[in-house]
């Protein structure tokens, strides 16, 4: 059996891709979203609503910095069947958990961008891993 997550190609508008992103990948986000609380819960003490409210503090920050990443994470919701603030937490999980636990904020995930000369294509590419903790490697198992 092989191990490995879906790929997808999507195109078009942030909103396009947030909605495709969404409707495409539902029943994985769901189950990461579901892990997220459970794990939450469990090593931090922190209870679902209290880490959807910290999330949402970091909206504003985003929106202010790249509105075309919220609109995208917006429509991730829609097309998963989730609420808005769900989908933010998602992006944000280890910052809010890391707060919960110790207070502050720490970084989680690597982001890169490379462009024009630095290409082979001239072309731009960009990408982010999600350092995921235990538990995700039972969704891949038993499928969605």
């Amino acid at each position: 059996m092989s191990r490995t997550f879906p790929h997808y190609r999507l195109r078009g508008s942030h909103h396009e891709v947030g909605r495709e992103h969404g409707e495409a990948l539902r029943s994985l986000i769901r189950a990461h979203l579901d892990l997220i609380c459970t794990q939450g819960a469990r090593n931090s003490q922190l209870a679902p609503e209290t880490a959807r409210r910290w999330a949402r503090a970091f909206g504003p920050v985003i929106g202010a910095a790249a509105p075309h990443f919220l609109e995208e994470i917006e429509e991730l919701a829609q097309g998963a069947d989730i609420e808005p603030v769900e989908a933010l937490l998602l992006q944000v999980r280890q910052e809010v958990a890391h707060v919960a636990r110790f207070g502050s904020v720490d970084l989680e995930c690597t982001s890169f961008a490379v462009s024009g000369p630095y290409t082979r294509s001239g072309g731009t590419f960009a990408g982010q891993n999600a350092d995921l903790s235990g538990g995700i490697e039972y969704t891949l198992e038993t499928g969605p």
